[in-house]
């Protein structure tokens, strides 16, 4: 009696395919933009930590100056037009790739002070690489000498804007630079320039006290926890 050799099934058919197919391609639907957003959401993250960390330098250097030479609490002037300057000495360790500070003359209107135009530093991220060139609201800076021109990616780009003030409450006691303006933007508009402004007051009380606003052009300021301005009027 002859018996039937049964042969065993090998390979996968065209139904089990198509089913690992579909549910790949619903993980990917799902999993590629939460990739994409924990990644934006790093990069944000980075920045506020530099935030964070510029901060608390100028806030040391502030207390430095009250207890040494004038013994006058005074804010970091910006004087120096050399890239990475106040970068390489604020900061004791950051990624020399994706970190870049320049000096942007005249941008803070502060009509308090005697110097009422104070030069700012900012420092750019981008954690796609340092660009050849950026723009501040249109005047180029050139910053080839750390960037380069291959980079053309302007996603996820930010500017931390550092400038001291000066206060009603310095001018009342011939204190300038007695306070600092810092604020974190998002270049919304990827354009690789700083598009934000910070000017002096419109008049209304608050701001006239200050010296100094923001204005919104078309950068975003990242939020109201990352933007600062000495508000200690005078008594």
């Amino acid at each position: 009696m002859k018996q039937i050799k049964k042969t065993a099934q090998s390979g996968f058919t065209l139904i089990e395919l198509i089913a690992v197919m579909v549910i790949l391609g619903i993980l990917a639907a799902v999993i590629i933009p939460a990739i994409g957003s924990l990644t934006a959401g790093a990069y944000q993250s980075n920045a506020q930590t530099m935030y964070g960390a510029i901060k608390n330098s100028v806030n040391n250097q502030a207390v430095k100056a009250s207890m040494t030479g004038s013994r006058l609490k005074q804010f970091p002037v910006i004087s120096s037009s050399t890239l990475n300057t106040y970068l390489d000495a604020w900061i004791e360790d950051y990624d020399k790739e994706y970190w870049v500070q320049w000096q942007f003359d005249n941008h803070v209107g502060n009509a308090i002070a005697t110097d009422n135009a104070a030069a700012a530093a900012i420092f750019g991220y981008f954690p796609h690489g340092i660009p050849a060139s950026v723009s501040n609201g249109g005047a180029a800076v050139d910053i080839s000498s750390v960037g380069s021109a291959a980079n053309t990616s302007q996603e996820d780009v930010y500017y931390i804007v550092y400038a001291p003030i000066t206060t009603l409450d310095g001018t009342d006691g011939g204190v300038e630079f007695d306070g600092f303006t810092l604020s974190l933007w998002h270049d919304d508009n990827q354009n690789h320039a700083y598009n934000g402004a910070i000017s002096s007051g419109n008049g209304s009380a608050a701001q006239a006290a200050l010296g100094v606003a923001a204005t919104l052009n078309n950068d975003a300021v990242v939020s109201d926890e990352y933007w600062h301005l000495s508000a200690k009027a005078a008594d």
